[in-house]
């Protein structure tokens, strides 16, 4: 085979073999959302036997960075001592040619109490801090009854 020739078999080969090559998409570009403000609501308990289970929420509001962004499910919470952090995030698609206004939002996110003794908690959302605080005992509650009447109190 003459140079030309080979030049140019090898120059087809290195462009097939390109084009073979699988692209993987990447993902959706993600950044936490701003949080204007962070109420805690809803400390609620309830007897169920001897267990006693508390629940709250995170009552949050504040702003998308972009039209076409939209919030990531669910989000993400995790414990260090006595903070507990939930983290919003949000995601643009590639390519996406929304608005660029922020966007008003409100979310209401439960927060993730299992296994946390009574106590004064702090909740960190974004960077927004509000108290938290499990009582020590359902006598704070009044009406609150067990499920069950035979149940230790």
């Amino acid at each position: 085979m003459n140079l030309p020739l080979r030049l140019l078999f090898a120059s087809g080969l290195a462009m097939a073999a390109a084009a073979c090559q699988t692209i993987h998409p990447t993902p959706p570009l993600t950044q936490a959302v701003q949080v204007e403000t962070l109420e805690i609501s809803e400390v609620t308990s309830s007897v169920s036997g001897a267990q006693v289970t508390h629940s709250a929420y995170a009552d949050v509001t504040g702003y998308l960075s972009n039209a076409a962004a939209s919030m990531v499910d669910p989000p993400r919470q995790w414990r260090k001592g006595y903070r507990l952090y939930i983290e919003l995030l949000e995601q643009m698609p590639h390519n996406a040619m929304g608005a660029t206004m922020l966007v008003p939002f409100e979310r209401r996110v439960p927060v993730d109490l299992t296994g946390l003794k009574p106590g004064v908690f702090i909740v960190n959302v974004n960077g927004k801090e509000e108290h938290l605080e499990i009582p020590d005992s359902v006598d704070q509650y009044p009406g609150l009854t067990p499920s069950n009447p035979y149940a230790a109190p």
